[in-house]
């Protein structure tokens, strides 16, 4: 199309937004298809004249519906709530240096403490890409407040299941875990039908607890009050907390349980493997309760089983004696053989704390 419009309704013509040098012009201005009033973007090529073009879309979360549609729908929804409460925000905003498109933009001001890019996020997305929008938004000084759609896939966290999580979906919300004193460890989801946030919380294997519903406004101010955490807050909830490992009952056919995990282990499992017979120690010799240890932690690439042998086989040999210099060494160790996960509230600190609390657990089972 040849023009477009602005947020306060004006039109454009691509042709404007073009220099002498046939380069486009720097802009943070937002445009709009005039009849379906969804965002577009200007475009030009060596070959194509300057026009307004639509994003692609993107088809289908579990409830199969366009989730181009909800999308943009519920952005919608969002911005008017906002309107509501005398808080200012765009949709579909380019950033300073035009560094990202905010679904929602939220520039600083009375009520807001902040610069806040609000992403409402229904398409699966790498963890690498949450957090390079992060980062590309923090170099702006921008927060960015992710809210997951309540229809879409990553709906499936609020399955029961005793054994926490599947390992795809874990993936999949993992990037977005917050955490915050007040309530542990939690995701925040966007709920349509509410048309509230709702921050589930979770637990160390990343299965839902509770529910806390709140508006829109209030989130964003309770997310710019708790940005960031005190490490010890973190630390004393994980250690004095009520979270226990999950227990599982060990494998029906533990031999064959170990058989395959001898023949055919995972590529983590491998490291595991390789860290064990270096100092002498086999699967088929470990007591049949540390079999029970089943599940995996969200830190972790392995389950705790794997974690706990580990240990065993480096220091408990030895030295019976849990040292925090200890398990701070062996740390080190999962960080080098890549088996924790990356996340910026995974720190080193974080999980030497983790091990105390497994492996105490662990002693006094």
């Amino acid at each position: 199309m040849k023009f477009a419009q602005k947020e306060d309704e004006s039109f454009v013509f691509a042709v404007d937004l073009i220099d002498e040098n046939g380069q486009k012009v720097p802009t943070i201005e937002s445009y709009y298809c005039s009849q379906c009033k969804r965002a577009v973007y200007l475009k030009k090529g060596k070959d194509t004249r300057p026009h307004f073009a639509h994003y692609a879309k993107t088809i289908k979360d579990h409830h199969k519906v366009n989730e181009s549609d909800i999308h943009f729908d519920q952005k919608t929804i969002i911005h008017g709530k906002l309107k509501t409460v005398d808080i200012e925000g765009y949709i579909e905003h380019a950033v300073e240096k035009q560094v990202r498109r905010a679904d929602i933009y939220v520039p600083e001001q009375v009520k807001v403490s902040n610069n806040l890019a609000i992403e409402l996020q229904y398409a699966p997305i790498s963890a690498e890409d949450v957090f390079k929008r992060q980062a590309d938004y923090q170099d702006v000084d921008c927060r960015v407040l992710w809210l997951l759609g309540y229809q879409s896939t990553y709906h499936s966290i609020f399955d029961n299941n005793h054994k926490g999580p599947t390992s795809k979906t874990l993936n999949a919300v993992r990037p977005f875990l917050r955490y915050d004193y007040e309530f542990g460890f939690y995701l925040p989801f966007w709920h349509e039908a509410s048309g509230k946030v709702v921050l589930l919380t979770v637990n160390l294997y990343g299965q839902g607890q509770k529910q806390i519903r709140m508006s829109i406004e209030r989130y964003i101010n309770y997310f710019n009050d708790h940005l960031t955490y005190e490490k010890g807050d973190f630390l004393t909830s994980l250690l004095f907390g009520k979270n226990d490992p999950i227990i599982s009952p060990a494998p029906k056919d533990l031999a064959k349980f170990i058989k395959k995990v001898l023949v055919s282990p995972t590529a983590n499992q491998q490291k595991i493997l390789e860290i064990i017979y270096q100092r002498q120690v086999y699967l088929q010799e470990a007591p049949a309760n540390l079999y029970t240890y089943q599940a995996t932690a969200m830190f972790s690439k392995v389950a705790d089983w794997a974690i706990i042998l580990a240990y065993v086989a480096i220091y408990q040999k030895n030295d019976p004696d849990f040292e925090r210099t200890h398990f701070a060494q062996f740390a080190n160790v999962l960080f080098d053989n890549q088996l924790v996960i990356e996340h910026p509230l995974f720190t080193k600190e974080i999980i030497i704390s983790w091990l105390m609390w497994l492996f105490a657990n662990y002693e006094n089972s």
